[in-house]
């Protein structure tokens, strides 16, 4: 079964992880709420308020339901370093690193590559520059296996690698 978890920061600036709730502001009706509620085994209807967690809306990201290399759930918005296998008549090794998008037109997740280790991508699509280059789906990238995705930061942090 798919799990549908979501990630957003609160106000001091720490990650939250469990369900979206999304609520009318009763102050400022054009404006939204974004919650975070922490997974627990309460009725919504009597579950506490402190269960509850306000996020920012720009720092919320939707699980992908993948794993990297050291078993860290993959989300929306998490910068990859990736490492690719091809056979080109011999065994080639392409590494690059993206951040992950949600793809709408695709309904699916994917990559936008913001940094190539060679030209390869520039060279195989055709493209001048990497910002022209549109997102891949994660199906798109061939030569991928558990392995291939190491998290090393998000597009709301600094990288750490």
């Amino acid at each position: 079964m798919r799990e549908y978890l979501f990630r957003g920061q609160d106000v001091k600036g720490n990650w939250v992880f469990g369900n979206l709730h999304v609520n009318k502001n009763s102050l400022d009706t054009t404006k939204n709420l974004y919650y975070i509620i922490r997974q627990c085994f309460v009725p919504a209807l009597t579950m506490p308020a402190r269960n509850y967690i306000e996020v920012d809306p720009e720092t919320i990201g939707q699980y992908t339901g993948l794993k990297d290399a050291n078993d860290v759930e993959i989300y929306e918005g998490d910068s990859l370093l990736i490492h690719q296998f091809l056979f080109e008549g011999t065994e080639v090794e392409k590494e690059f690193k993206g951040y992950v998008v949600y793809m709408e037109d695709r309904a699916c997740f994917g990559v936008k590559v913001t940094e190539q280790m060679d030209n390869f991508f520039l060279q195989y699509t055709g493209y001048e520059t990497l910002e022209e280059l549109e997102p891949f789906s994660f199906s798109e990238l061939y030569g991928l296996h558990e392995e291939s995705f190491k998290v090393i930061g998000n597009i709301h942090t600094p990288t750490n690698a």
